[in-house]
Order: C-alpha cells, then sequence, then structure tokens
C-alpha cells in the first residue's frame, strides 16, 4: 500500500478497513473449503514412500572396508599356508 493509502486509510478511521478485513477472511475460507487439502498432500507422500520403498530394496553398498579386503587377499595368494 502506498502512503497516500495509508493516509487515507488513517482519515477515516479503523472503521473504514473492517469491510476490507470481512471480505478478505470470506474468500480465504471459501478457498480453504475448495481445495481438499490432504487429497493434495496424499499424492506426494505415496510417491515419496514408493521412492523410499525403491531405494530400500535395490541399494547396496558393495564397497569393504580396507582391512577386510586385504584379509581376503592375502588368504586367496596363500592358501597353502593353512
Amino acid at each position: 500500500m502506498t502512503q497516500q493509502g495509508w493516509d487515507t486509510l488513517a482519515k477515516l478511521g479503523p472503521d473504514a478497513a473492517k469491510p476490507i478485513f470481512e471480505l478478505r477472511d470470506t474468500l480465504a475460507h471459501q478457498f480453504n473449503t475448495m481445495l481438499d487439502w490432504q487429497h493434495i498432500w496424499l499424492i506426494p507422500c505415496i510417491m515419496a514412500a514408493v521412492v523410499a520403498v525403491l531405494f530400500l530394496l535395490t541399494f547396496r553398498d558393495d564397497a569393504r572396508p580396507a582391512a577386510d579386503a586385504e584379509k581376503e587377499t592375502e588368504s586367496v595368494e596363500s592358501p597353502s599356508a593353512t
């Protein structure tokens, strides 16, 4: 709002803005009742769950610690040691 708008509102008094705020509240209520927020957020929630399950099923950590890798290479190189 411009300075001129604020000045006009100040001159008219607080009762001048009351219809504007009532209209805002009415429109906000209508907007919130038109939208089904549960349905809007349900779709991304399901998609995130599917991605999480796919990640859990397909992710494998093939990297082994260096100490375990060295033990295996030593046992493969010298089988007659045992």
